[in-house]
């Protein structure tokens, strides 16, 4: 009888929430989120269902991730309201069945971008992979590898952003920089860039790298990231 009353938008909401907002309003939003997740992981059951009793089960991989994340109040964010490259919006996951079971039941920590997902697709059908200084690379083979670009990059309007095995560190503008511990701050609520002036600098360095590297589409251009960083 004290749950809130359950939201009747149509529309995914996109705003930016005020510091003392109202938790019962982003409780309504997180209901509606999950019914949707539901509702798509249901369906996905019948796709599976139909597929594995069809005759090319036993020869077809699949895929299946997301192009963005969802913000459900992180930072104060509801949405793409603004795009603000946090773990929220960039870190998706990426279901991968074989059929050979080399990967089954398995959690793959390692970094990856959206063209791998293509050099991915290339691996699984036996093609020949694109060339060295290509941006994809496929994440097929021994669970636990490190390719040879450990880290992942976005932007998005006047943003950067570089994930590491260790660090996160986002860039809005020219001067505002936070950084942000990983693993172990999942959710990026203890900013530390005012501590670690050395790796802000390393990292936002080996972004205008990545940056000029990217622009001439040569990733042999990059040079590899330092042990400190990576």
């Amino acid at each position: 009888e004290e749950d809130p009353v359950p939201p009747s938008f149509v529309l995914p909401p996109q705003q930016r929430l005020e510091p003392n907002f109202d938790p019962d309003e982003l409780l309504g939003i997180s209901h509606g989120y999950a019914g949707q997740v539901a509702l798509l992981d249901f369906c996905l059951g019948f796709l599976l269902d139909a597929f594995w009793s069809g005759p090319h089960a036993a020869s077809t991989t699949l895929m299946a991730t997301s192009p963005r994340g969802y913000p459900l109040g992180e930072h104060l964010r509801v949405g793409r309201c603004d795009d603000a490259l946090y773990t929220e919006l960039i870190g998706v996951p990426w279901l991968i069945h074989r059929a050979d079971e080399s990967l089954w039941s398995s959690r793959d920590h390692r970094l990856a971008q959206p063209a791998d997902v293509y050099a991915t697709l290339l691996d699984a059908m036996g093609c020949n992979q694109a060339s060295p200084a290509s941006w994809g690379q496929s994440v097929f083979g021994a669970v636990g590898d490190q390719p040879s670009l450990n880290c992942a990059v976005s932007c998005q309007d006047g943003q950067r952003a570089i994930r590491t095995a260790a660090w996160f560190l986002r860039q809005s503008g020219v001067e505002e920089m936070e950084l942000f511990v990983k693993p172990d701050d999942r959710w990026e609520v203890n900013e530390i860039s005012d501590r670690c002036h050395e790796t802000v600098e390393a990292l936002s360095e080996y972004l205008d790298r990545f940056q000029t590297a990217a622009q001439a589409n040569d990733r042999s251009l990059l040079p590899p990231l330092d042990a400190e960083l990576a």
